[in-house]
């Protein structure tokens, strides 16, 4: 405790003037109240004249203040009060409001704690009464500007996301006053999902520049009705540290309504005026409500009370269902920003029954803030007359005997012939939702040469041009000619395509003669065969000669079966009972044959079925390739495996023994100098003696590490510890203190304390010991030998820097071999090559890695990079 703190307490029980003052200049009245006798309560002078009471009348018992508070708010002091009692760490903190003696009210914020006995309950009641009237009455002057003007306040915490909104913000947002709604609440009230990203895109920016953001947004109510806000939301930054925002909501739906309806006014007309005797549309793409015109509705035999109420579902009822996938498929492409504009002819149902083509076409008008499309405006018109005509056509196309099709310019089909629809494996149900190039997609550089020709009104003409189609050949013979559309422009072409596919295979296989095939077949560099359905071999090349052993004429009296091994002829033979019942096409099998000398091969075996034009089976063609050399590389691997995982054992229990053995060596190394300094007391203050204790101690922790090592037998990672560098540098440079300074190598320690690493304690003391080692080893010899030992961060290592003024190494000649085993630069006779390879696997197997520098006869830069420990 302060002193001074220690001295008021003393004061305030010597001084009672003291007491006075504090209760008087700092606190609007307190009070202190006896639980056990609840009707016993004190109340000091300044509570009463707050509430415009004479303290002097007024007696002092809980019933009287009771009396004169609000009912609803003793209910929340009653509460509260059972909560402290019951719980000290609920705190007794509440504003309530008083009735002042001259009728208005009073706002007090009501503090208390509870004094409780050495059993913990609750025995008096010290409390604390603070008048807030006049800052209640400021909110609510300014509550009530703020409600003519339509406009609320909010406030957010970012560390915790709790939303505050005033009166006015809660009535804009159709929230009872009483209730205080959570961020995502509010959020979930807009009207269109892409505004909260836009609020949130808003706040980060506003962060970024310190600037407000504003925005206007649609929220829906609570009877789904939309209804237009601005929201200003101010960033609150202190020392580049984000607290939170502040701001304001405003009801601007009136106007934004009138806004938007003078716009869509204008639109509307211009667009009206541009056009007769067509119907027109209005549609709000975000909630689906439609506008439509008189004339619209003429068109399919309808007036507007009969169809109202109207939105897009309603439009979209009338168009026939094999048309509507297309209508939806244009419109989407349309608001991706694929076409200018959107443009469609379908079919609607008219109110007698029959179907009236009819062009649709629209254009966006207005788009959402992230770029949806808002509001669209457009057109119908009737186009029945000429889609007749067109359909005439259509009738005579679809009924010609040859391939024959009529594409418009979007290369989408307006009638096939059946022999088109034969030909090309067509439904004619679906032919109005496909275009040319669904047909032919290999094919898009012709038809788009086609089109070009066309549009010019030039026919095209050629034959024999090979297209691909689901990985099958086709070839055609083309022609095209274009067709005009009622105002005398060229709407498309009509296009034919004859069959000329098996003509062409014909002249194909006809230039394929068997001197080629036999060529092919002979100098195949894996084996082939032809084998007749009995299994007996009809044809065999060279190749499978040299895998069996068996000359032609020796194959050709025995069957696939006779050289198989018999634990593989039974799935042999039922695959050839599939492909023979035409359940497969080909099947494939590794399976062993039996050598002409006996020995076993391993082959992998492809097997397919040749049948005659009537489908009947003919013989089997296989191709053998021959494997038995991976088999054996294969056991050969195994084996080495089996080897390398058994001395693996044998390292590791010889480690176990090692640690064991040098465990005991080093116990009784210390103690023979426990011993020597019994019976010689003089030599303990010799500092040889004390580097000798010093080293006895590193050897039994350099054992115990040694020995944890060899316990790890499953992940290095899985037993990585926080290391100090600082520290085991230290006591690296003690273990070699006395061979450094014979060698007069001075070697400084300027790592950071607080640099700390993942590793392993055993491997972390040999990396740094041999660093030390070999800087006092490759010394120059000069007179000012030293090793400089540093270290920096990076985001994911501690880097350790070695730096000598000693021999240094020609890394032009031998960086490649640097960390070889069993390699050595220097002639000492020392060198082992063996030191950099361990420290470089210690690292790497720590996660770390090892750069150098060095230039010869200037010194050696080792950085040695460990994980940093979080």
């Amino acid at each position: 405790m302060n002193y001074l703190e220690k001295e008021l307490k003393e004061l305030l029980q010597k001084d009672g003037s003291i007491f006075d003052f504090i209760k008087d200049s700092s606190l609007d009245g307190i009070w202190y109240w006896d639980i056990e006798n609840p009707e016993n309560e004190w109340m000091d002078n300044k509570f009463w004249t707050t509430l415009g009471y004479d303290p002097e009348s007024m007696p002092h018992q809980s019933a009287t203040w009771q009396d004169i508070i609000f009912k609803e708010d003793l209910e929340k002091v009653h509460v509260n009060f059972e909560k402290h009692c019951n719980n000290p760490d609920h705190p007794y903190d509440q504003i309530v409001r008083y009735h002042h003696k001259n009728g208005q009210t009073v706002w007090i914020r009501c503090r208390g704690m509870a004094l409780r006995d050495q059993n913990g309950k609750a025995i008096r009641m010290l409390g604390a009464h603070t008048d807030l009237s006049e800052l209640k009455r400021k909110e609510e002057i300014l509550e009530q500007c703020n409600e003519a003007a339509s406009i609320g306040h909010w406030n957010l915490n970012i560390k915790t996301l709790k939303l505050d909104l005033g009166s006015t913000a809660k009535k804009i947002l159709q929230y009872e006053q009483d209730c205080q709604p959570q961020l995502r609440a509010c959020l979930s009230k807009l009207e269109h999902h892409n505004d909260k990203q836009l609020i949130i895109n808003s706040s980060r920016q506003a962060i970024e520049s310190n600037r407000p953001f504003e925005l206007e947004v649609s929220i829906l109510g609570s009877n789904g009705s939309r209804h237009w806000v601005k929201i200003i939301g101010i960033p609150q930054i202190h020392e580049g540290q984000v607290l939170g925002f502040y701001g304001t909501i405003q009801d601007i739906d009136e106007q934004k309504v009138q806004s938007l309806k003078l716009t869509k006014e204008k639109e509307k007309l211009n667009n009206v005026i541009n056009g007769t005797n067509v119907g027109t549309w209005e549609w709000n793409v975000q909630t689906g409500e439609t506008i439509c015109n008189e004339r619209w509705a003429e068109m399919i035999g309808y007036t507007l009370e009969e169809l109202s109420p109207i939105s897009i579902k309603t439009l979209e009822g009338f168009i026939h269902p094999d048309d509507l996938k297309k209508q939806q498929k244009k419109l989407k492409k349309y608001f991706s920003g694929k076409s200018e504009f959107y443009k469609c002819e379908y079919r609607v149902r008219h109110k007698n029954g029959h179907w009236l083509w009819i062009l649709d076409k629209g254009k966006v008008f207005t788009w959402t803030a992230d770029g949806e499309p808002l509001y669209m405006f457009g057109t119908h018109r009737d186009i029945n007359t000429s889609k007749q005509l067109s359909e005439n056509q259509g009738l005579f196309i679809k009924n010609v005997p040859s391939a024959l099709a009529m594409v418009n310019l979007d290369l989408q089909y307006t009638v096939a012939s059946q022999k088109w629809l034969k030909s090309f494996q067509m439904e004619d149900e679906s032919i109005h939702h496909l275009s040319l190039l669904d047909t032919f997609p290999d094919a898009k550089d012709k038809i788009k040469e086609i089109k070009e020709q066309c549009i010019k009104g030039a026919n095209y003409s050629e034959e024999a041009f090979k297209l691909t189609k689901d990985g099958k050949v086709m070839w055609l013979k083309w022609e095209a000619s274009p067709w005009l559309d009622n105002n005398g422009k060229i709407g498309g072409f009509i296009i034919s395509a004859e069959d000329i596919t098996q003509e062409k295979i014909n002249e194909e296989k006809l230039k394929i003669s068997e001197l080629s095939f036999s060529r092919t077949f002979s100098n195949a560099a894996i084996g082939m065969a032809l084998v007749s359905l009995e299994g007996f071999w009809l044809k065999v090349n060279k190749k499978l000669c040299q895998i069996t052993g068996y000359s032609s004429e020796e194959l050709m009296n025995l069957t696939f079966a006779e050289i198989t091994h018999p634990d593989d002829l039974e799935t042999d033979l039922a695959f050839c009972e599939e492909l023979l019942a035409g359940h497969r096409e080909n099947y494939q099998m590794e399976k062993r044959y039996f050598h002409k000398n006996g020995e076993i091969i391993h082959i992998i075996l492809a097997v397919s079925l040749l049948r005659d034009v009537n489908n009947n089976p003919m013989y089997f063609i296989s191709q053998i390739i021959d494997i038995t050399e991976l088999k054996k590389a294969q056991q050969k691997i195994q084996s080495l495996l089996n080897t390398t995982q058994e001395q693996n054992s044998r390292l590791q229990n010889f480690a176990h023994i090692v640690s064991h053995n040098l465990k005991s060596h080093s116990g009784n190394i210390d103690f023979m100098i426990d011993i020597v300094l019994d019976e010689r007391p003089e030599l303990k203050d010799l500092p040889t003696i004390a580097h000798l204790k010093q080293a006895s101690k590193n050897l039994s922790e350099t054992i115990y590490h040694l020995n944890e090592v060899a316990i790890i037998n499953t992940s290095i990672k899985e037993n990585l510890k926080c290391l100090s560098v600082y520290d085991s540098i230290n006591k690296g440079i003690e273990n070699i203190s006395a061979l450094a300074k014979s060698a007069d190598v001075s070697i400084s320690n300027t790592v950071s304390p607080s640099h700390k690493i993942l590793g392993l304690p055993a491997y972390l003391d040999s990396i740094i010991l041999n660093f030390l080692t070999n800087s006092i080893k490759y010394r120059s010899n000069g007179a000012n030998d030293n090793l400089e030992i540093s270290s920096y961060e990076q985001p994911d290592y501690i880097v350790l820097k070695f730096e000598d003024n000693g021999l240094g190494i020609d890394l032009e000649r031998n960086k490649k071999e640097l960390f070889g085993m069993y390699k050595t630069f220097h002639r000492h006779p020392e060198s082992r090559g063996i030191g950099l390879f361990i420290t470089k696997s210690q690292v790497d197997a720590l996660g770390g890695k090892i750069e150098v520098e060095s230039e010869v006869n200037k010194g050696t830069i080792f950085k040695v990079y460990f994980r940093k420990c979080k």
